[in-house]
């Protein structure tokens, strides 16, 4: 089994992109928790699934990430960056280059994909860009995280 643990979300936008990562996962023998949509609802609204996912991955250990899927990625990650310890990266681009300061720079760990902006394909191959990254920050990376919020 693989060590990290994926903790996935998604709503009625990222339900296909959701259930492609989660076979991948599934196959590459990633520990899986889902807690997003089993059906296309389109009533349905992200923040009903994003809670508990953000929860949950919010106490989880260091060899966790979370993975979820709307259909900008953008307010699904304001959402999930409210919760202590999560930092998320919004993609709705297939800029490589830009989005991969996030994994030197950023320490993220978790990305919220934007389902009408990125095919599945280019979603996979960032994540596994992820999962692969030795993450060495530089001390002046690590001190920002530390920062206290102003009062």
């Amino acid at each position: 089994m693989n060590k990290f643990k994926i903790i996935l979300a998604n709503d009625h936008a990222g339900f296909e992109m959701k259930n492609y990562f989660k076979s991948k996962l599934l196959i590459n023998e990633y520990e899986v928790e889902d807690f997003g949509n089993t059906i296309i609802d389109h009533l349905d609204d992200y923040p009903d699934f994003m809670h508990p996912a953000a929860e949950a991955f919010s106490k989880s250990s260091d060899n966790s990430f979370i993975l979820v899927f709307g259909g900008s990625g953008v307010g699904e990650s304001i959402l999930l960056n409210r919760y202590e310890n999560v930092r998320v990266l919004p993609v709705f681009t297939e800029n490589l280059e830009t989005l991969s300061k996030a994994s030197s720079h950023d320490n993220i760990n978790g990305i919220a994909f934007g389902a009408r902006f990125v095919s599945n394909d280019f979603a996979y191959d960032l994540f596994k860009y992820f999962m692969s990254y030795n993450n060495n920050l530089d001390e002046k990376y690590i001190r920002r995280e530390h920062i206290p919020l102003p009062r």
